[in-house]
């Protein structure tokens, strides 16, 4: 019997596939519920945001993701903030 995969955005449920987090080549694990929140791996977020020198220097499509991640995992802005200066 195969082990059940998980969602690598919230932990928690059942993944229904892999997909790649747009814009950076890194493939993960989504559940139905975090794809349609276009919510993304908060790690991935933070490095990619950290490379750009921040989210002020970002494409909108990618604020936009990132918005969308912080709001479906229930995190704020400045915690997100902090989470990039630590990494740059």
């Amino acid at each position: 019997m195969e082990p059940e995969l998980i969602c690598e955005v919230c932990g928690r449920n059942k993944a229904i596939g892999a997909a790649c987090v747009p814009g950076v080549p890194y493939s993960a694990l989504y559940c139905r519920e975090c794809l349609q929140a276009n919510s993304h791996p908060m790690d991935v977020l933070i490095a990619n945001t950290a490379c750009c020198g921040g989210l002020e220097h970002c494409a909108d499509w990618w604020t936009e993701m990132v918005m969308d991640s912080l709001k479906h995992q229930n995190k704020s802005l400045d915690w997100f903030e902090a989470e990039v200066s630590k990494s740059g």
